[in-house]
């Protein structure tokens, strides 16, 4: 197999396997945990399950969206804060926290 072949295969490896930039998952997580807080918000549904998908959705997109166990849960717990900052963030400005 010569080196063309080689890079060819391993950039075929790389395109498949699934790894979606951080920056993209930074920017869902932020997205729609602003969307919840603001129609959690709008109809004054503020309970503790609400914790549930501050928490819960970063942590899935982040052990979902990633390989290897290292990257996984650096990124899910990464994702959360980005989650509660921006839950912060939005309830700050819509004046209900």
């Amino acid at each position: 197999m010569s080196n063309g072949c080689k890079t060819s295969v391993m950039a075929t490896r790389n395109k498949l396997s699934g790894r979606v930039p951080i920056a993209a998952q930074i920017g869902l997580v932020a997205v729609l945990s602003a969307a919840l807080t603001y129609v959690t918000t709008n109809l004054n549904y503020r309970t503790g399950l609400n914790a549930l998908w501050m928490i819960a959705l970063p942590i899935v997109v982040g052990l979902s969206l990633n390989q290897g166990a290292g990257r996984r849960a650096i990124v899910a717990v990464m994702l959360v804060g980005v989650s509660l900052v921006f839950v912060m963030t939005c309830g700050w400005m819509m004046g209900g926290i």
